[in-house]
């Protein structure tokens, strides 16, 4: 009985649940990631202040001198992409995955950057690239 009405419901509302339930899940994360307390100002992606400042959590030490972060963003102009640098906490992180849950927010695990590398490029430029060892 309870199936037969829904998809009454659904005959008669003209709607793709699929969507329906997206677009709910999508608010959801919305009203969610507003009242994050995990959320860091004063961040920088490739030079870039975010538009809505990203969550990062989840910092934990991979020896004594790496560790590891979790960066969140909803908004799809602060995407974070591998390969992609982070300037937080007074440290600059190399993102070494990231993943775009359907459209809805991305996630991307950075590491912390020891090390600077210098070298002049054939140009005669010298040339720059934070790196992890």
């Amino acid at each position: 009985m309870t199936l037969d009405s829904y998809r009454l419901i659904r005959e008669n509302t003209y709607s793709d649940p699929r969507k329906e339930m997206l677009m709910e899940k999508k608010l959801q994360v919305q009203e969610l990631y507003k009242f994050a307390m995990d959320r860091e100002d004063n961040v920088f992606l490739n030079d870039r202040a975010f538009i809505q400042s990203p969550r990062i959590f989840d910092r934990k030490f991979v020896d004594t001198i790496h560790h590891k972060i979790t960066v969140e963003t909803i908004l799809k102009e602060d995407w974070i992409e591998c390969g992609d640098y982070l300037k937080y906490d007074n440290m600059v992180w190399l993102c070494l995955n990231s993943y775009c849950f359907h459209g809805l927010y991305c996630r991307a695990t950075f590491m912390s950057c020891d090390w600077e590398i210098y070298w002049v490029d054939e140009c005669g430029e010298l040339k720059r690239q934070y790196v992890i060892d």
